[in-house]
């Protein structure tokens, strides 16, 4: 949050146990934790564990601290298809993108074994090495991840002018 969004206002994005971030309260966050919830949840670069939940006081799994990283820094990624190169981790895990990116930017590695280990516990240690590696690499070359909107209009130029598109109905039912 202090890195990439502390200018930024906070409006209450309804988590109920947080508190209220009001001076002199007596919540469970403090003041700056509740604004760096908000704004960090208004970003989309975090969620909480239910509509209206945030669990301030749960762990964070590896898995969640490479996504804020990943999303944090605007969901960079190779030009080239990556492979998820863990042993643990599958192409169709909500988290494979993001670590799928950071480890070829070389900013994450697994254990001597070749796992990555996602729903283990993110250490201080193990974020602070994180941020420490992405400051380092930067996502140099890397771009942002294209839109579900840029994929579909991608997609509409490669083929509208192949024989297909006679059969194809455009209209939106």
């Amino acid at each position: 949050y202090e890195k990439f969004y502390s200018e930024q206002s906070a409006t209450n994005q309804g988590f109920t146990d947080i508190g209220t971030g009001q001076d002199g309260q007596d919540d469970p966050c403090t003041d700056l934790q509740w604004k760096a919830i908000n704004v960090l949840a208004e970003k989309k670069i975090i969620s909480g564990t239910g509509e209206n939940t945030f669990n301030p006081k749960d762990t964070v799994t590896r898995a969640e601290a490479v996504v804020v990283i990943w999303r944090a820094t605007g969901n960079k990624s190779n030009s080239t298809e990556a492979s998820v190169p863990f042993t643990d981790v599958y192409a169709t895990d909500w988290y494979a993108p993001a670590i799928a990116a950071l480890a070829a930017a070389g900013i994450i590695t697994g254990t001597d074994g070749g796992a990555f280990n996602p729903y283990g516990n993110a250490t201080v240690q193990a974020v602070s090495t994180l941020l420490s590696k992405y400051q380092e690499n930067g996502f140099n070359g890397f771009s942002n991840a294209a839109t579900r909107l840029e994929m579909v209009v991608d997609a509409y130029n490669k083929y509208k002018d192949s024989p297909l598109a006679e059969q194809v109905d455009y209209s939106i039912a």
